[in-house]
């Protein structure tokens, strides 16, 4: 009770000291004065009270230098974690997208491959690199994209599978790639050979192909070269 007499005396007083201004200023005739003496006063009574509270905030500020060090990092680690994003979705989009082919390439491969006997091995070959492998045909020669799977004629183990990247229809023969590396050390050890050893692997054999486990090695066939047909046979 004793705060809201206080308030309201407070009040009563400085509106009838304004009153009392105001009526003095009109008998004097300087009611513009008046004026200007109330606009000063509430210039001079907000402008303490404006430059407390700015002085106050940047007290604030100055007493925790780490605050802006802080939204700085969270601004970093959250523009890393959007381009982590974008580079997951598009990683999922790319690899779903070579999954489809891949499963394409897979189907006509195999349909390709049960249409016509499989081709002999009859040598090893490498041209820019890549290791290929030289079939010579006894009777149809296979499409381009036909796939073999590569087996061990003794207990017939899968080494892998190659596709038809090239072929020579006067020599009937032709030149494969290997797409899968089920046994990677046989493939290995081809490479370290074919500069010196162009004989094919012993005791393995080519089959119609089947569709790969999806752990095996994939391998993406490279475009064939312009002078694949000099490759020796």
């Amino acid at each position: 009770m004793a705060d809201i007499l206080k308030r309201f005396w407070a009040w009563a007083i400085s509106l009838a000291g304004i009153v009392g201004l105001y009526m003095g200023a009109e008998q004097l005739r300087w009611v513009p004065v008046f004026w200007w003496v109330l606009a000063a006063a509430a210039v001079l009574g907000v402008i303490p009270a404006a430059g407390k509270r700015a002085f106050n905030i940047y007290s604030k500020v100055q007493a925790h230098p780490s605050l802006m060090e802080k939204v700085a990092t969270l601004e970093s680690e959250t523009e890393a974690l959007r381009e982590k994003l974008a580079a997951a979705k598009k990683a999922a989009k790319e690899s779903l997208q070579a999954g489809i082919l891949e499963g394409r390439a897979q189907v006509i491969g195999a349909v390709l491959s049960e249409q016509v006997e499989p081709p002999r091995l009859v040598g090893v070959a490498e041209t820019d690199g890549t290791l290929l492998l030289i079939g010579e045909c006894r009777s149809d020669i296979p499409q381009k994209e036909a796939r073999f799977t590569v087996i061990g004629q003794v207990v017939g183990e899968k080494k892998g599978a190659v596709e038809v990247i090239y072929v020579d229809q006067l020599k009937q023969s032709v030149h494969m790639q290997c797409i899968e590396e089920t046994i990677p050390r046989f493939w290995s050890h081809l490479r370290e050979r074919v500069s010196y050893d162009p004989s094919p692997p012993a005791r393995v054999e080519l089959v119609a192909y089947t569709a790969t486990d999806p752990q095996v090695q994939y391998v993406e066939p490279v475009p064939v070269v312009s002078d694949a047909s000099e490759v020796a046979s």
